[in-house]
């Protein structure tokens, strides 16, 4: 009776129901599963799952696998939120291997979720179909950017978005992504993101942006990204060198070698200075880097040399700089002679600058190079302020030709203007004299020492120094007997100036007045280390004397107090060998 009713409704929910209660097991399952599938078509959705769970049974049972998807497919239509035969669909999916259904599934599951967080796994899990199973990139990318708009704050969304795009060749479309979304994101996830678009970028040719978001995400993450900027930089370098493109080949080196010493490669990053440098010797940045590394690893050669370069290729400060450095590093390796030519060649163009003169003069002085030592001196009097120290230096420069060089000439200049800043100074007055002696200006010397002694009242030591020196002006005029006169009356007036006992005692032993000789030489022993003539040098000199005099006894006897005074002294103990030997 029901079956003849529903040929008249068909569609009748109750009369299909009441067949569908009266069905046994002896009835045909495949009758069976018709009349419940025109049932489910058009029952309520609160007893469709349950009904749908039978249905699906019964098409397993008549061995109709397409039945038992179209059944679920229905139920889940009539009652999608059915967790029962949402689950069993999928999993049906699943174990018959159909993607595309499954993607779409987990699709509209994401766009019927109200939690965006659910919509966002369905999302993501239907991408994960589309790419790995189904092999369309794209249909992943265009999922996935449904996922970015219910959570744009997910870097690893903007990430799969991207990998979705270039996996499907639209690289362009894939770097655009990931900058729309580095608008917003920072963090550790801006720089996944930084290095991916870079990966993008390098695929695409275009190195140099390539190489600005690796420089950006090295900056948040140096030792993850380390790397993949030394390796892109490398690309950048080679691609510039290639193109002839010489200032991006120029950044790409210099920050190469940078980034490879922070992260310990110093030969490597050396190796790339050194080359830029030979390639470009007037480019300064890379000679300050090679500077400071070789400083680092404690190259004091490499310093100096690079820092002499950057002294002839800099101005101003930084010249100066420069070369205070190579001093400093050729001192510090144990040549600081090698800074010399640079020293000189910076002062030469900037003789105002006090600490290049300080440093001259100390090198100078320890190498002994008077002349450019007194150079220096001159330099520094010229363009100091202070008289005081004006003075010094100018009588100490005229002193070093003069005395050490014998360059009378050079010393006058200097003499003369040491004695104007100090006009009353006495041993500015004698350096004038002694000028004037060895330039042979013997009447202007003997007037200058006569104006000077007529000013003395007194017995002092500076009277019996200019008197001295009237004794060198009287002998280089050839009158003896005017040297000796002065050199006694300069002895008379200071005993103690052992400089004055000496010429006297030189003076009288040449001429063979052997009791004035000895006098001086007394004087002498009683000093406390006199010069030109020391204690042991006047008592041998006393020895000889008396030898000379034919007082054996009294020469021996001196000549042991000589060797008494100085063991060492050689000259004595040979004289007393030749007095035993006689």
């Amino acid at each position: 009776m029901y079956r003849a009713a529903l040929i008249i409704a068909p569609d009748d929910r109750e009369i299909l129901r009441r067949v569908v209660t009266q069905l046994g097991t002896s009835d045909d399952p495949r009758e069976g599963a018709v009349l419940m599938e025109r049932l489910l078509a058009v029952e309520t959705p609160e007893r469709a799952p349950a009904l749908a769970g039978r249905l699906a049974t019964m098409w397993e049972a008549a061995g109709d696998p397409k039945g038992v998807q179209r059944t679920l497919e229905l139920a889940h239509r009539s009652a999608p939120d059915d967790t029962a035969i949402h689950d069993r669909l999928e999993k049906w999916y699943r174990d018959n291997e159909q993607w595309s259904e499954l993607a779409e599934l987990m699709t509209h599951d994401a766009e019927a979720a109200t939690d965006d967080t659910k919509a966002v796994q369905f999302l993501r899990e239907a991408a994960s179909v589309y790419s790995g199973f189904l092999g369309q990139p794209l249909k992943a990318a265009e999922v996935l950017r449904k996922a970015r708009t219910r959570a744009p704050q997910l870097p690893e969304l903007v990430t799969d978005h991207a990998a979705a795009l270039a996996a499907a060749g639209e690289l362009d479309a894939a770097q655009r992504a990931i900058g729309e979304a580095l608008a917003t994101v920072q963090g550790a996830g801006r720089t996944a993101l930084l290095q991916l678009r870079a990966n993008f970028r390098q695929q695409l040719g275009d190195d140099a942006s390539a190489v600005s978001d690796l420089g950006e995400a090295y900056e948040l993450d140096k030792e993850r990204v380390a790397e993949s900027l030394i390796a892109g930089l490398e690309r950048l370098r080679v691609r510039a060198e290639r193109d002839g493109d010489a200032p991006t080949e120029r950044t790409a080196t210099l920050r190469l070698a940078k980034v490879l010493v922070e992260h310990g490669e110093l030969e490597r990053g050396r190796a790339f200075l050194v080359n830029w440098i030979e390639r470009d010797p007037r480019d300064a940045e890379p000679l300050y880097m090679l500077c400071d590394l070789d400083e680092s690893i404690e190259h004091w050669d490499g310093v100096a040399a690079g820092a002499t370069r950057l002294a002839y290729i800099t101005e101003g400060e930084a010249q100066v700089a420069a070369a205070m450095r190579a001093a400093t590093a050729s001192t510090t390796s144990g040549r600081p002679a090698d800074a010399l030519p640079v020293l000189e060649l910076v002062h030469q163009a900037q003789p105002a600058v006090e600490v290049l003169r300080d440093r001259l003069r100390e090198m100078y002085e320890a190498a002994g190079e008077y002349r450019q030592l007194a150079q220096v001196l001159i330099a520094d009097a010229d363009h100091g302020s202070d008289p005081a120290t004006r003075y010094a230096n100018y009588r100490r420069a005229a002193e070093l030709l003069l005395y050490h060089l014998g360059d009378a000439p050079g010393a006058q200049v200097p003499a003369q203007r040491a004695l104007e800043l100090q006009p009353d100074d006495h041993a500015a007055l004698m350096l004038n004299v002694d000028v004037l002696i060895q330039s042979s200006q013997l009447e202007d010397a003997g007037r200058t020492l006569e104006a000077a002694i007529s000013a003395q009242k007194k017995r002092t030591p500076e009277l019996a120094v200019l008197q001295q020196r009237m004794g060198r002006v009287s002998a280089m005029l050839g009158d003896k007997d005017g040297q000796l006169n002065w050199l006694k009356k300069a002895f008379d007036v200071d005993r103690k100036n052992a400089e004055v006992a000496a010429e006297l005692a030189q003076l009288a032993t040449e001429i063979g007045d052997y009791e004035l000789a000895l006098k001086p030489l007394r004087a002498i022993t009683l000093m406390d280390n006199p010069t030109p003539v020391t204690r042991p040098m006047a008592l041998l000199w006393e020895a000889k004397i008396e030898h000379a005099r034919g007082n054996r006894a009294k020469a021996e006897l001196w000549a042991k107090k000589a060797l008494r005074e100085d063991p060492a002294f050689a000259d004595a103990q040979q004289f007393l060998d030749e007095l035993g030997n006689a």
